[in-house]
């Protein structure tokens, strides 16, 4: 224990209050969540209230809905399942929150991983290993800050509260009244936006999001908002100017790359892309879902570096996706097949034989193969690979489809690839016929 930190305790009246509040622990780590419990038990709570779990997202989900803790503390995900879906049911049941509670354990305790909470309503994020001293702190300050809210706190609440249950006329009129406070102004405006959209008028929300994201500070929701509705409205331009804010104010949260790749490609932006790319690698930390989505925003901005002529950071980007995706097959072979295409055939085989790796099956290595030598138009070479298709005996019309391509480009007869065509009618009963007089066999 830090002798230097101060272990915090809640004064007695809060202490008892929580002692009739239940809990949810949820964290893969046995050890994570012995000290939870213990530090739970530490603010009030009751062992008989507090549930344990360490199973499926299900488990939790079921669990949510039968006990209905007030207090929820888990790790940023649950199996596959995002925490996300955890603090989006916990809102159904408590859409209020200032009587309850909701932490999230990470990984680490870089910008990066703490940034993926932007935009959502919770109330801490404490960073594995996990100290129990800093996690009963944590807990204790947050609960005193709710207790002691001030009228405008009270009244985003309710504001906030209304707007959960879809009363939007109430929490239209709360939301009005607190854009005249400086705490409350940058909120406020994100969620009047977010009401006159669901109303269906997006002239109106873009005047309320573009006034809250001028504000000093304005919040990440306001910025996202606004720039979501800009590219929905396929204002790029304007969106692109959103987009330089965004990365200024929040500049470490990978959640927003792929989408602001997206501008950058339509509007062009060769600097903005290089300088996103160099973001993300310096990123940490990041879950297997987000990985693949930045990956394939990564080949993206690959391609359009390529027709811009900058090759060098190009390739640079095409390897870190693979590197990010290192199990994602298919971020892998449109990495080759974009090398092959501008004509970086020997890069595009680097890349293969460094990330296909030995679990990779054979068929879809072959695949890649054919792949880069078809953009290649190396007909040549995927003939030779003719031996190997039939040896796999692949299920993948896609493999058949690249290989009789390259013998109709060369003029190869047909009964020199009979044994392919009797193969493909075998595999391929309900498609082989229509497959194969495309190719005239």
């Amino acid at each position: 224990m830090n002798p230097l930190l101060e272990l915090k305790k809640l004064p007695s009246e809060l202490f008892h209050k929580y002692r009739s509040k239940k809990a949810l622990v949820y964290h893969p780590n046995s050890m994570t969540r012995s000290a939870i419990t213990n530090t739970l038990s530490s603010i009030g709570l009751t062992s008989q209230n507090v549930s344990i779990l360490s199973g499926t997202f299900e488990d939790v989900k079921k669990n949510l809905y039968e006990i209905k803790p007030e207090v929820i503390i888990c790790s940023t995900e649950i199996e596959t399942q995002s925490f996300v879906e955890i603090l989006n049911i916990h809102e159904e049941i408590y859409p209020g929150r200032l009587n309850c509670l909701m932490c999230v354990i990470g990984k680490d305790g870089s910008l990066s991983s703490g940034s993926i909470l932007l935009g959502h309503f919770i109330d801490a994020y404490i960073a594995t290993p996990l100290s129990a001293q800093i996690l009963t702190n944590t807990l204790v300050d947050q609960i005193i800050l709710k207790a002691s809210a001030n009228e405008q706190s009270k009244t985003f609440d309710q504001a906030r509260k209304e707007f959960i249950k879809k009363n939007y006329k109430q929490s239209k009129d709360l939301f009005v009244k607190l854009i005249g406070f400086k705490s409350t102004a940058p909120l406020a405006y994100h969620f009047l936006g977010q009401i006159l959209e669901k109303d269906n008028n997006p002239i109106e929300a873009l005047k309320f999001y573009t006034t809250g994201i001028k504000l000093a500070n304005p919040s990440y929701l306001c910025l996202q908002s606004c720039l979501n509705l800009l590219v929905k409205e396929k204002q790029f331009e304007k969106a692109h100017d959103v987009s330089a804010l965004l990365l200024e104010k929040y500049p470490f949260n990978p959640n927003d790359i792929y989408a602001l790749l997206q501008i950058f490609v339509a509007t062009q932006k060769h600097n903005e892309i290089i300088k996103l790319i160099s973001i993300f690698k310096n990123a940490q930390s990041v879950d297997t879902k987000l990985k693949n989505y930045l990956s394939a925003g990564l080949v993206i901005g690959a391609k359009l570096l390529f027709k811009q002529s900058d090759p060098v950071n190009a390739i640079s980007a095409l390897e870190h996706a693979c590197f990010l995706s290192s199990t994602n097959e298919k971020v892998l072979e449109q990495s080759c097949i974009l090398l092959a295409e501008f004509e970086y055939k020997d890069d595009a085989f680097k890349l293969l034989e460094k990330y296909s790796g030995p679990k990779m099956h054979k068929e879809i290595f072959l695949r890649i193969q054919l792949e880069i030598y078809d953009k290649s138009k190396d007909y040549q070479s995927m003939i030779k690979l003719g031996q190997d298709l039939l040896k796999i005996e692949s299920s993948n019309l896609r493999n058949f489809e690249l290989f009789l391509n390259a013998a109709k480009m060369l003029k190869i007869p047909n009964r020199t690839i009979s044994s392919f065509t009797e193969i493909i009618k075998n595999k391929f009963p309900d498609k082989s016929q229509d497959f194969l007089q495309k190719y005239g066999l």
